[in-house]
């Protein structure tokens, strides 16, 4: 072929690209504008997000095959720093009941045998933010960063496994839609080596997890229905540090768990509303009590779990 004509060729496939670059990028540009409006003009069809947040819940949480788990309550508050940024806080306080405890290699008892005192005290408090995407906090996108402070003191386990700080980034997206409102989250959490154990100068390394969520509600008046799917996986076991023997105690943990629960609600006036929310813990391996140790407090961990919860928002 003529030098002309390869010329004309390369000229030609060089402005075919262009002109298909162009066009592809109109179309992107056109389907961001018409998502923009669309999400503009949905976000006034919905009361928005209240200013404040105060939620009091008691949850009993149930080990699965024994008649032992534990009571948790549960306080939040939160409260819009500007329209764009939500901060608060979460405490618990556990309590035991049941003839034995969990059966893991953090309990301070044989597996088997009743405690000496049932566990009771105070959990890691967490510090959240919510930082708006776009819409608001009812219809739209936010990030999440979480930090949980080295802070446990309960009776009846090994506080120093629980003595840990962390981090959990999150992407959450709820939906407003015609017939329901739908939920999606995303997130992975890194935690700092756990306090030593003494005198056996024992520590625990908690793997890096990355979990999941995706929920839907829908309201009939002042009545809300809602149910919500998640899981969690580890991405290594857990690992030890200091004089452990292994052989005596396998720190198991390369976890995967998933949960199913459902809930509904009562709006009782315009700033009241309570909720009754039952989950139940429907995969978990390797099925042992070791596995997921850091979930221990965490909603159905030990198999299932019955919430009543009161919400307060102006």
């Amino acid at each position: 072929m003529p030098s002309n004509q390869i010329s004309w060729a390369i000229g030609l496939k060089k402005s075919v690209k262009s002109v298909c670059l162009a066009n592809f990028l109109k179309i992107i540009m056109v389907i961001s504008a018409v998502q923009i409006t669309a999400q503009a003009s949905q976000s006034t069809d919905h009361a928005k997000a209240p200013n404040n947040k105060f939620t009091l819940s008691q949850r009993a949480q149930e080990e699965l095959g024994y008649a032992s788990g534990f009571f948790i309550t549960e306080f939040q508050a939160s409260s819009l720093f500007t329209p764009q940024l939500d901060v608060g806080v979460k405490l618990r306080l556990l309590s035991g009941y049941g003839p034995t405890t969990v059966l893991n290699f953090a309990n301070t008892t044989a597996p088997g045998s009743q405690p000496a005192d049932k566990p009771t005290g105070i959990d890691r408090p967490i510090i959240q933010a919510k930082q708006l995407i776009y819409g608001d906090y009812v219809n739209g996108r936010w990030y999440i960063l979480e930090l949980g402070l080295a802070l446990f003191n309960v009776s009846g386990f090994t506080s120093e496994y629980y003595r840990y700080w962390s981090e959990r980034s999150a992407l959450h997206e709820a939906l407003v839609g015609k017939y329901f409102t739908s939920n999606f989250e995303i997130g992975a959490t890194i935690r700092s080596l756990t306090g030593f154990r003494q005198p056996d100068n024992t520590g625990l390394i908690y793997p890096p997890t990355v979990d999941g969520s995706a929920g839907i509600e829908r309201k009939f008046d002042k009545i809300r229905a809602a149910g919500e799917l998640k899981f969690e996986q580890a991405l290594t076991e857990t690992s030890v540090a200091g004089s452990f023997d292994n052989n005596r105690n396998k720190p198991y943990g390369a976890a995967t768990r998933m949960q199913l629960a459902l809930e509904t609600g009562y709006q009782v006036n315009a700033q009241n509303s309570v909720y009754l929310r039952g989950s139940q813990r429907i995969f978990r391996w390797p099925d042992d009590d070791n596995a997921a140790l850091w979930s221990t407090f965490e909603e159905a961990s030990l198999g299932r779990s019955i919430e009543f919860r009161w919400r307060k928002e102006w």
